[in-house]
C-alpha cells in the first residue's frame, strides 16, 4: 500500500489534510486511489476516489471496472 499525505494550509493555517492511499496501479497508465480528507476546523471527514490515467482518455481500464463499478464515478 503506498500512502501519501498532503496537507493544505492558508497561510500558516492547517485548513484539511487528505491522505492519498494507492490501491491499484499498472504503473503505466493508470492509477486508482482513495481520499480521505479531514476538515481541521469541523473535524468532518470525506472520501472519494480517483482514477488517474496517462492517456488522454476518460474511460476506466478495463482491469479496473470490477473494482470500481459500485463507486457510482463520474467523469470530471
Amino acid at each position: 500500500e503506498q500512502k501519501l499525505t498532503f496537507t493544505c494550509k492558508t497561510g500558516s493555517t492547517v485548513t484539511d489534510t487528505t491522505i492519498f492511499i494507492a490501491m491499484e496501479t499498472d504503473y503505466e497508465d493508470y492509477a486508482l486511489y482513495y481520499l480521505c480528507t479531514t476538515v481541521k476546523s469541523s473535524g468532518d471527514m470525506y472520501d472519494n476516489y480517483v482514477v488517474a490515467r496517462r492517456s488522454q482518455t476518460k474511460e476506466i481500464p478495463e482491469k479496473l471496472k470490477s473494482s470500481t463499478k459500485d463507486l457510482d464515478m463520474k467523469p470530471c
